[in-house]
């Protein structure tokens, strides 16, 4: 069987895409890495712009931060291709049918109470999430990213790994 997602991130130790079940080759920076992540794991909602700016770029004035934003929401729509899996304008999300995760499918079978699923979470593990990626300038960023760094090693601990 084929699998119709074209794009999986791999979130659970050092971050990797991959198109098509391989690596994508293209240098990905910091903030792409934390965008993807971010909006892939928040699930369907959209985020407006002026949050995600503010979220991602606090230090600037919100005309640079929307800036930036807009640069860094192109550059990962030419990564992906232009019917990837970034949707809206106004609003951004990440379309839940056109891209997945290691993380989602760890939370998704540590949710579940068996022990195939168990160790389906656990042959999952590839480390911390987002191991190696600090965006310091970013605190919003960084106190969720934390979050599910936390979640995800209580959640490896109790899968047995």
């Amino acid at each position: 069987m084929t699998d119709p997602v074209r794009h999986r991130l791999l979130l659970l130790g050092e971050p990797v895409l991959l198109l098509d079940r391989s690596p994508v080759a293209a240098p990905i920076h910091r903030k792409q890495w934390a965008l993807m992540a971010f909006l892939h794991l928040e699930g369907e909602r959209s985020h407006a712009r002026e949050n995600l700016a503010a979220m991602f770029w606090p230090g600037l004035d919100a005309a640079a931060a929307r800036n930036n934003l807009r640069q860094t929401l192109h550059q990962l729509r030419h990564l992906l291709g232009a019917d990837g899996p970034i949707a809206g304008c106004e609003a951004v999300r990440l379309r839940p049918e056109s891209i997945a995760s290691d993380a989602a499918d760890f939370l998704a079978a540590a949710d579940v109470e068996d022990i195939e699923a168990m160790e389906r979470a656990a042959r999952l593990w590839r480390g911390e999430f987002l191991a190696g990626l600090e965006i310091g300038e970013a605190p919003e960023f960084e106190a969720w990213r934390a979050a599910r760094r936390n979640w995800s090693l209580g959640t490896r601990r109790r899968s047995g790994r």
